[in-house]
Protein backbone atom coordinates (compact mmCIF):
# COMPACT_ATOMS: atom_id res chain seq x y z
CA UNK A 1 0.00 0.00 0.00
CA UNK A 2 1.05 3.58 -0.68
CA UNK A 3 2.68 5.22 2.33
CA UNK A 4 0.88 8.34 3.58
CA UNK A 5 3.01 11.50 3.56
CA UNK A 6 3.97 13.02 6.90
CA UNK A 7 1.25 15.50 7.85
CA UNK A 8 -1.21 14.11 5.29
CA UNK A 9 -4.84 14.13 6.46
CA UNK A 10 -6.32 10.77 7.40
CA UNK A 11 -9.51 10.17 5.39
CA UNK A 12 -11.71 7.33 4.25
CA UNK A 13 -11.38 6.00 0.72
CA UNK A 14 -13.47 8.07 -1.68
CA UNK A 15 -13.82 11.01 0.70
CA UNK A 16 -13.05 14.44 -0.80
CA UNK A 17 -9.60 15.82 -0.10
CA UNK A 18 -9.39 18.73 2.33
CA UNK A 19 -8.92 22.05 0.55
CA UNK A 20 -6.07 24.53 0.95
CA UNK A 21 -6.74 27.94 -0.52
CA UNK A 22 -3.88 29.77 -2.26
CA UNK A 23 -4.59 33.51 -2.54
CA UNK A 24 -2.29 35.09 -5.16
CA UNK A 25 -1.88 38.78 -4.32
CA UNK A 26 0.39 39.90 -7.15
CA UNK A 27 -1.49 42.00 -9.70
CA UNK A 28 -0.24 39.74 -12.46
CA UNK A 29 -2.88 37.26 -13.56
CA UNK A 30 -2.23 33.75 -12.25
CA UNK A 31 -2.02 32.20 -15.72
CA UNK A 32 0.25 34.94 -17.08
CA UNK A 33 2.49 34.72 -14.03
CA UNK A 34 2.88 30.96 -14.36
CA UNK A 35 4.03 31.38 -17.97
CA UNK A 36 6.06 34.58 -17.87
CA UNK A 37 7.38 35.06 -14.31
CA UNK A 38 9.72 32.12 -13.59
CA UNK A 39 10.50 32.93 -9.96
CA UNK A 40 6.81 33.16 -9.06
CA UNK A 41 5.99 30.05 -11.09
CA UNK A 42 8.64 28.10 -9.16
CA UNK A 43 7.07 29.12 -5.84
CA UNK A 44 3.61 28.07 -7.09
CA UNK A 45 4.98 24.72 -8.30
CA UNK A 46 6.66 24.07 -4.95
CA UNK A 47 3.44 24.77 -3.05
CA UNK A 48 1.30 22.64 -5.36
CA UNK A 49 3.64 19.63 -5.41
CA UNK A 50 4.06 19.51 -1.62
CA UNK A 51 0.33 19.82 -0.91
CA UNK A 52 -0.50 17.21 -3.54
CA UNK A 53 1.98 14.78 -1.99
CA UNK A 54 0.40 15.38 1.41
CA UNK A 55 -3.13 14.68 0.15
CA UNK A 56 -4.61 18.19 -0.04
CA UNK A 57 -6.58 19.76 -2.88
CA UNK A 58 -5.45 23.24 -3.90
CA UNK A 59 -7.88 26.04 -4.80
CA UNK A 60 -6.26 29.14 -6.32
CA UNK A 61 -7.88 32.57 -5.96
CA UNK A 62 -6.79 35.95 -7.36
CA UNK A 63 -6.23 38.43 -4.56
CA UNK A 64 -7.94 41.47 -6.08
CA UNK A 65 -11.25 39.62 -6.16
CA UNK A 66 -10.83 37.62 -2.94
CA UNK A 67 -12.58 38.49 0.32
CA UNK A 68 -12.44 36.46 3.56
CA UNK A 69 -16.21 36.17 3.84
CA UNK A 70 -16.43 35.05 0.20
CA UNK A 71 -13.94 32.19 0.52
CA UNK A 72 -15.55 29.23 -1.20
CA UNK A 73 -16.42 26.05 0.71
CA UNK A 74 -14.65 24.60 3.72
CA UNK A 75 -11.01 25.64 3.87
CA UNK A 76 -8.54 23.58 5.93
CA UNK A 77 -5.73 26.08 5.50
CA UNK A 78 -4.73 29.15 3.52
CA UNK A 79 -1.55 30.50 1.89
CA UNK A 80 -1.22 34.15 0.90
CA UNK A 81 1.34 34.59 -1.88
CA UNK A 82 2.70 38.08 -2.51
CA UNK A 83 2.43 41.58 -1.07
CA UNK A 84 -0.73 43.06 0.41
CA UNK A 85 -1.88 46.22 -1.35
CA UNK A 86 -4.14 49.10 -0.40
CA UNK A 87 -7.76 48.36 -1.20
CA UNK A 88 -7.55 44.68 -0.36
CA UNK A 89 -9.17 43.51 2.86
CA UNK A 90 -6.28 42.49 5.13
CA UNK A 91 -6.33 39.33 7.24
CA UNK A 92 -5.17 40.51 10.66
CA UNK A 93 -4.68 38.72 13.95
CA UNK A 94 -4.78 34.98 14.42
CA UNK A 95 -7.09 33.60 11.73
CA UNK A 96 -9.60 30.86 12.49
CA UNK A 97 -8.10 29.13 9.44
CA UNK A 98 -4.40 28.16 9.71
CA UNK A 99 -2.60 30.67 7.51
CA UNK A 100 0.89 31.09 6.05
CA UNK A 101 2.25 34.06 4.09
CA UNK A 102 4.95 33.45 1.47
CA UNK A 103 7.04 36.15 -0.23
CA UNK A 104 6.08 39.80 0.02
CA UNK A 105 5.27 41.49 3.32
CA UNK A 106 2.06 40.80 5.25
CA UNK A 107 -0.01 43.71 6.56
CA UNK A 108 0.48 45.00 10.12
CA UNK A 109 -1.26 42.78 12.62
CA UNK A 110 -1.02 39.58 10.58
CA UNK A 111 -0.75 36.77 13.10
CA UNK A 112 0.13 33.76 10.97
CA UNK A 113 3.41 32.21 9.83
CA UNK A 114 5.63 33.98 7.26
CA UNK A 115 8.06 32.30 4.84
CA UNK A 116 10.30 34.76 3.03
CA UNK A 117 13.41 35.20 0.90
CA UNK A 118 16.34 36.34 3.06
CA UNK A 119 16.85 39.62 1.21
CA UNK A 120 19.50 40.90 3.60
CA UNK A 121 21.53 37.70 3.15
CA UNK A 122 21.33 38.20 -0.64
CA UNK A 123 22.87 41.67 -0.38
CA UNK A 124 25.54 40.44 2.01
CA UNK A 125 26.41 37.50 -0.24
CA UNK A 126 26.78 39.77 -3.28
CA UNK A 127 28.97 42.23 -1.35
CA UNK A 128 31.16 39.52 0.15
CA UNK A 129 31.74 37.95 -3.26
CA UNK A 130 32.75 41.26 -4.84
CA UNK A 131 35.02 42.16 -1.93
CA UNK A 132 36.72 38.78 -2.26
CA UNK A 133 37.38 39.58 -5.94
CA UNK A 134 39.04 42.84 -4.96
CA UNK A 135 36.36 45.35 -5.99
CA UNK A 136 36.44 48.55 -3.97
CA UNK A 137 33.95 50.73 -5.87
CA UNK A 138 30.59 49.05 -6.49
CA UNK A 139 27.01 50.03 -7.33
CA UNK A 140 23.53 48.64 -6.69
CA UNK A 141 20.79 49.11 -9.31
CA UNK A 142 17.25 48.77 -7.95
CA UNK A 143 13.83 50.31 -7.37
CA UNK A 144 14.27 51.48 -3.78
CA UNK A 145 15.85 50.62 -0.47
CA UNK A 146 14.06 48.29 1.90
CA UNK A 147 10.77 49.12 3.60
CA UNK A 148 7.68 47.26 4.82
CA UNK A 149 6.19 47.95 1.37
CA UNK A 150 9.31 46.87 -0.57
CA UNK A 151 11.15 44.00 1.09
CA UNK A 152 13.26 43.37 -2.02
CA UNK A 153 14.98 46.69 -1.34
CA UNK A 154 16.71 45.20 1.70
CA UNK A 155 19.06 43.59 -0.82
CA UNK A 156 20.43 47.06 -1.53
CA UNK A 157 20.60 48.08 2.15
CA UNK A 158 22.60 45.00 3.12
CA UNK A 159 24.81 45.22 0.04
CA UNK A 160 25.82 48.81 0.81
CA UNK A 161 26.27 48.18 4.52
CA UNK A 162 28.49 45.12 4.05
CA UNK A 163 30.62 46.85 1.41
CA UNK A 164 31.17 49.85 3.65
CA UNK A 165 32.17 47.61 6.55
CA UNK A 166 34.69 46.02 4.18
CA UNK A 167 36.21 49.40 3.32
CA UNK A 168 34.61 49.69 -0.13
CA UNK A 169 32.37 52.36 -1.67
CA UNK A 170 28.73 51.54 -2.40
CA UNK A 171 26.76 53.74 -4.83
CA UNK A 172 22.97 53.34 -4.89
CA UNK A 173 21.35 53.72 -8.32
CA UNK A 174 17.65 53.83 -7.44
CA UNK A 175 14.48 54.71 -9.34
CA UNK A 176 10.89 53.87 -8.29
CA UNK A 177 9.91 53.38 -11.94
CA UNK A 178 12.53 50.72 -12.65
CA UNK A 179 9.90 47.95 -12.96
CA UNK A 180 6.71 48.44 -14.97
CA UNK A 181 4.06 46.37 -13.25
CA UNK A 182 0.45 45.69 -14.21
CA UNK A 183 -1.94 42.77 -14.64
CA UNK A 184 -0.26 41.68 -17.88
CA UNK A 185 3.05 43.52 -17.53
CA UNK A 186 6.11 42.85 -15.43
CA UNK A 187 9.25 44.21 -17.05
CA UNK A 188 12.02 46.74 -16.55
CA UNK A 189 11.80 50.20 -18.05
CA UNK A 190 14.72 50.33 -20.51
CA UNK A 191 14.89 54.12 -20.37
CA UNK A 192 15.22 54.11 -16.59
CA UNK A 193 17.93 51.44 -16.76
CA UNK A 194 19.91 53.51 -19.26
CA UNK A 195 19.55 56.66 -17.16
CA UNK A 196 20.86 54.86 -14.06
CA UNK A 197 23.83 53.44 -15.97
CA UNK A 198 24.72 56.87 -17.36
CA UNK A 199 24.73 58.09 -13.77
CA UNK A 200 27.03 55.21 -12.79
CA UNK A 201 29.49 55.98 -15.58
CA UNK A 202 29.77 59.55 -14.33
CA UNK A 203 30.81 58.53 -10.82
CA UNK A 204 34.36 58.93 -9.59
CA UNK A 205 35.84 56.51 -8.91
CA UNK A 206 33.77 54.65 -11.47
CA UNK A 207 32.31 51.40 -10.09
CA UNK A 208 33.98 48.24 -11.31
CA UNK A 209 31.07 46.02 -10.23
CA UNK A 210 27.28 46.27 -10.41
CA UNK A 211 24.75 44.33 -8.33
CA UNK A 212 21.36 44.26 -10.09
CA UNK A 213 18.17 43.90 -8.06
CA UNK A 214 16.79 40.95 -10.04
CA UNK A 215 17.50 38.83 -13.14
CA UNK A 216 14.67 40.33 -15.19
CA UNK A 217 16.51 43.68 -15.25
CA UNK A 218 19.84 42.27 -16.49
CA UNK A 219 19.03 41.98 -20.24
CA UNK A 220 18.17 45.69 -20.23
CA UNK A 221 21.44 46.37 -18.38
CA UNK A 222 23.44 44.48 -21.02
CA UNK A 223 21.69 46.31 -23.89
CA UNK A 224 22.28 49.71 -22.27
CA UNK A 225 25.92 48.85 -21.59
CA UNK A 226 26.40 47.99 -25.27
CA UNK A 227 24.82 51.31 -26.30
CA UNK A 228 27.12 53.15 -23.89
CA UNK A 229 30.28 51.33 -25.00
CA UNK A 230 30.78 49.33 -21.78
CA UNK A 231 31.58 45.61 -21.81
CA UNK A 232 29.71 43.66 -19.09
CA UNK A 233 31.90 41.24 -17.14
CA UNK A 234 35.01 42.86 -18.64
CA UNK A 235 34.79 46.55 -17.79
CA UNK A 236 32.14 46.12 -15.10
CA UNK A 237 31.39 42.89 -13.24
CA UNK A 238 27.66 42.11 -13.06
CA UNK A 239 26.02 40.09 -10.31
CA UNK A 240 22.30 39.44 -10.20
CA UNK A 241 19.71 37.54 -8.22
CA UNK A 242 16.83 35.01 -8.39
CA UNK A 243 18.27 32.44 -10.85
CA UNK A 244 15.69 32.84 -13.63
CA UNK A 245 17.23 31.22 -16.69
CA UNK A 246 14.51 32.63 -18.94
CA UNK A 247 16.10 36.08 -18.63
CA UNK A 248 19.76 35.10 -18.54
CA UNK A 249 20.16 32.35 -21.12
CA UNK A 250 21.32 34.51 -24.01
CA UNK A 251 23.66 36.83 -22.11
CA UNK A 252 27.37 36.55 -22.89
CA UNK A 253 29.53 36.73 -20.89
CA UNK A 254 27.07 35.40 -18.33
CA UNK A 255 26.58 37.37 -15.11
CA UNK A 256 27.15 35.80 -11.73
CA UNK A 257 23.81 34.68 -10.27
CA UNK A 258 22.52 34.34 -6.72
CA UNK A 259 19.90 31.61 -6.33
CA UNK A 260 16.99 32.37 -3.94
CA UNK A 261 15.71 28.76 -4.22
CA UNK A 262 12.19 29.81 -5.22
CA UNK A 263 10.91 26.25 -5.53
CA UNK A 264 12.01 25.50 -1.99
CA UNK A 265 10.26 28.66 -0.78
CA UNK A 266 7.00 27.19 -2.06
CA UNK A 267 7.77 23.79 -0.58
CA UNK A 268 8.59 25.33 2.80
CA UNK A 269 5.40 27.42 2.76
CA UNK A 270 3.34 24.27 2.21
CA UNK A 271 5.23 22.33 4.89
CA UNK A 272 4.79 25.20 7.34
CA UNK A 273 1.04 25.26 6.68
CA UNK A 274 0.76 21.49 7.14
CA UNK A 275 2.58 21.79 10.48
CA UNK A 276 0.34 24.72 11.46
CA UNK A 277 -2.80 22.70 10.70
CA UNK A 278 -1.50 19.95 13.00
CA UNK A 279 -0.43 22.39 15.73
CA UNK A 280 -2.67 25.46 15.43
CA UNK A 281 -1.91 26.90 18.88
CA UNK A 282 1.89 27.00 18.75
CA UNK A 283 3.57 30.44 18.37
CA UNK A 284 3.73 31.86 14.87
CA UNK A 285 6.99 31.48 12.95
CA UNK A 286 8.96 33.66 10.58
CA UNK A 287 11.21 31.57 8.35
CA UNK A 288 13.74 32.74 5.77
CA UNK A 289 15.47 30.72 3.05
CA UNK A 290 19.18 31.43 2.65
CA UNK A 291 20.49 32.23 -0.84
CA UNK A 292 23.54 30.67 -2.47
CA UNK A 293 25.70 31.38 -5.52
CA UNK A 294 24.11 29.47 -8.41
CA UNK A 295 25.99 26.71 -10.16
Amino acid sequence: PRRRAVGAPARQSGAPRPVVELVVLFRLGVGWMAEHAPVYAAVLDGIAAELEAAGYALHVAQGDSWRPQAARGTCAGRIFFGAWEAGQEPPTGRSAVPTVWVMGMPPPGFGGDHVQVDHAAIGELAARHLLDLGHRACAYLGSALGSPESAIGYRGDAFASHLQRGGATAHLLLHPGLIRLGRQEHRPDAGVVRTLLVRMLGLSPRPTALFVQADMVVPAVYRACKELGVLPQREVAVITCNNEGRYLGGLRPAPLVIDIHAGHLGTQAARTLIARMLHPHEPALRLTVRPTIAG
